[in-house]
This record gives structure tokens, sequence and C-alpha cells, in this order.
């Protein structure tokens, strides 16, 4: 293979490496972004009602007859 055409090829797979990067960061970010978010929503919904939200299944169980 010739300079030039290896040249171009390790810059167009250079690049690819990279904009995968990229998106994966994204996308941990968002992930982590939402996770955070939701735990803070949690924790003022905890201190302003008083009890946990995260109540075991049994106890939303309610057999009414």
């Amino acid at each position: 293979m010739n300079n030039k055409g290896f040249a171009i090829t390790t810059m167009l797979y250079g690049t690819l490496m990279i904009a995968v990067i990229v998106v994966f960061t994204l996308a941990s970010l968002t992930t982590f972004s939402k996770r955070e978010e939701s735990d803070f929503v949690d924790s003022v919904e905890e201190e302003l009602i008083g009890t946990s939200t995260k109540k075991p299944i049994h106890d939303n169980l309610s057999c009414s007859n």
C-alpha cells in the first residue's frame, strides 16, 4: 500500500474511533445524570412525605373484599 492511502486510512479510522468514544461518553453521562436526578427526586419526596417511597412490593398489595 502506498503512503498516501495508508495516511488516509489512518485518518478515517482515527476519526471513527473518536466519534465512537464521544457517543459512548455522551450516553454514559446521560444515564448518570438521569440516575442522579431520580435519586434527588426520591430524597426530596422522602423528606416531604416523611416516609421512604421505596417500599417492598408486599406493602403495596392489598386485598379488600
